[in-house]
């Protein structure tokens, strides 16, 4: 039946190629950012702590604070900070790109028990 009808039969494999496939990348999509866990170590032991001074914001905690935590604090295998920033960049057009950026404590990556995809960490 098909044979006799190529315009349809090209169409339906069409369709059925498209779907598969959009459905395919979005669940790939969603996968890799919403099912899998973060690839380090000890993820369930992980915990964030932050200065909550109204019910409705939550803070971090300053560079003194986290350096206080650091020297007192027993109860814990590793202490690591990060911080979010942006950073500009000036592109060979002279436009500018801003992009997220992290600054972290020397021992983020150690604390987390991750390696470094190319290169090294430096040790600190």
């Amino acid at each position: 039946m098909l044979g006799k009808y190529p315009g349809f039969t090209a169409l339906a494999v069409l369709s059925l190629a498209i779907g598969i496939g959009a459905n395919t990348a979005i669940f790939s999509v969603l996968d890799a950012v919403c099912l899998r866990l973060p690839p380090v170590q000890n993820y369930s032991q992980i915990v964030r702590f932050v200065k909550v001074t109204d019910p409705q914001v939550a803070i971090g905690v300053s560079i003194d604070e986290y350096q206080t935590m650091r020297k007192e604090l027993r109860t814990l295998s590793e202490l690591a900070a990060v911080s979010h920033h942006a950073i500009n960049l000036r592109n060979n057009d002279g436009s500018i790109t801003t992009l997220p950026a992290d600054y972290v404590s020397g021992n983020y990556f150690s604390a987390l028990g991750v390696r470094p995809a190319l290169g090294r960490l430096r040790p600190g």
